[in-house]
């Protein structure tokens, strides 16, 4: 059949993900802002590109590690769990395409006279 093989997220990301699915699945659990939620998903994309995975490798990556860690998912809560599912997502997607702002270099933003 020839299919392509994924790549595997490195141990590294994946321990950061687990770190997050703990954090985000505990009873007292908190929503995350949307800032805090970047901040856990940028080092697991940075990771991820330095591992040459492509961004649909990357989201099934996180998808496999939210499966993998069902123990710590009530079932009761369905429509909270598949909310936090997503907003991981999103946020991956979102840090994986970020382009920061670097300064142009050779141009001044003053006028010179």
């Amino acid at each position: 059949m020839g299919g392509k093989t994924l790549h595997a997220l490195p141990d590294e990301a994946d321990r950061l993900l687990a770190e997050l699915w703990r954090r985000l699945l505990t009873d007292d659990a908190r929503e995350l802002s949307r800032r805090e939620m970047s901040d856990f998903a940028r080092p697991v994309c940075a990771i991820a590109r330095s591992a040459g995975l492509l961004p649909e490798e990357l989201i099934v990556a996180v998808k496999q590690s939210w499966n993998s860690r069902h123990e710590l998912r009530a079932p009761t809560q369905r429509r909270r769990l598949e909310d936090i599912l997503s907003s991981v997502i999103s946020a991956c997607i979102e840090e994986f395409y970020r382009v920061d702002a670097r300064p142009t270099f050779g141009r001044s933003n003053t006028t010179s006279r």
